[in-house]
């Protein structure tokens, strides 16, 4: 078992994070991935897009641009919690729900197999920030986890309750909810800061994606 300030997480050998664009993997697990590396795990961590809309501002950074620079935090960032194992989809920022689900639902599918993980971590149903990307993702995940006989632990990111009396701004206290009974519901990951601090940009309003 893992320790951690709250609860105990189980052991895990092989976990898999999917996500929809660069830095969802470091808000929502840099403290679980640490844990599984610093315990001599594996850790794969797969990207849908490359947010390369991810900004209110597209004329001052063009999405080419935005994601060479995501792309770069991103590795820094894994880099930072000891992750080496990377996948991307290659699908384009806020276009997931237009992708015939079955095509997006394949291509989980086919990591699944490969990794064969034994825990799998991604979005919950509302997608943690009402996002459609992060939504249709955990579609996908939920989908092909099913398709693939549910034999790895699956787990939502949500967050703590103290989150839901605060101001909304997401925050590094992403927890996992689980699919199985008994497994972590609360977890404070400080760790993930670690992984936040690889990254150059700020976010001193609500993330947009």
């Amino acid at each position: 078992m893992m320790s951690t300030d709250t609860v105990l997480v189980p052991r895990i050998e092989t976990l898999l994070g999917i996500w929809a664009h660069p830095d969802d993997e470091a808000y929502m697990s840099a403290g679980l991935m640490a844990r599984v590396r610093q315990t001599g795990g594996r850790v794969v961590v797969v990207t849908a897009t490359r947010g390369e809309n991810g900004t209110e501002d597209p004329q001052g950074c063009p999405p080419e641009l935005l994601a060479q620079v995501r792309e770069r935090e991103m590795h820094a960032s894994l880099d930072a919690v000891g992750v080496r194992e990377h996948i991307w989809l290659g699908h384009h920022d806020g276009e997931l729900a237009q992708i015939p689900r079955a095509q997006g639902v394949a291509q989980v599918v086919e990591i699944l197999r490969r990794v064969h993980p034994d825990t799998v971590v991604t979005f919950g149903p509302e997608g943690m920030t009402s996002h459609q990307d992060h939504q249709t993702m955990s579609q996908w995940v939920t989908d092909a986890w099913l398709c693939t006989g549910s034999r790895s632990a699956l787990w939502y990111a949500t967050v703590s309750p103290e989150f839901h009396d605060s101001s909304g701004v997401l925050r590094s206290d992403a927890s996992w909810s689980s699919t199985e009974p008994g497994a972590p519901t609360t977890e404070k990951p400080r760790l993930n800061r670690s992984g936040q601090r690889a990254r150059r940009r700020k976010v001193p309003n609500p993330p947009i994606e």
